[in-house]
C-alpha cells in the first residue's frame, strides 16, 4: 500500500492528475471518467511490480514471482 500511495505522489503522476482536474473543470462525471482509469493504472504497475500477471485475471501470479517466493 505504501508503494502505491508514494507513486501517486511522484511528479509525473501528480502532474496528469491536476491535467485531468483541470480539464474536467466542475464536470464530476469527467472527472471520474478520466481519474479512476489514471489511477488504476498507477495502482497495477506497482502490482506488476510485485509479480503479478497484467492479463485481466485478478489474483494471478507469474511463475518467476512464485520462484523467488517459494525458491
Amino acid at each position: 500500500m505504501r508503494e502505491i500511495l508514494q507513486a501517486f505522489e511522484k511528479p509525473e503522476n501528480k502532474a496528469k492528475i491536476q491535467e485531468i482536474e483541470q480539464d474536467a473543470g466542475t464536470d464530476l462525471v469527467k472527472l471520474l471518467q478520466d481519474r479512476l482509469p489514471f489511477a488504476a493504472e498507477i495502482q497495477q504497475e506497482v502490482i506488476k511490480s510485485h509479480g503479478f500477471l497484467d492479463d485481466g485475471d485478478q489474483g494471478n501470479y507469474s511463475p518467476a514471482a512464485l520462484l523467488r517466493v517459494n525458491g
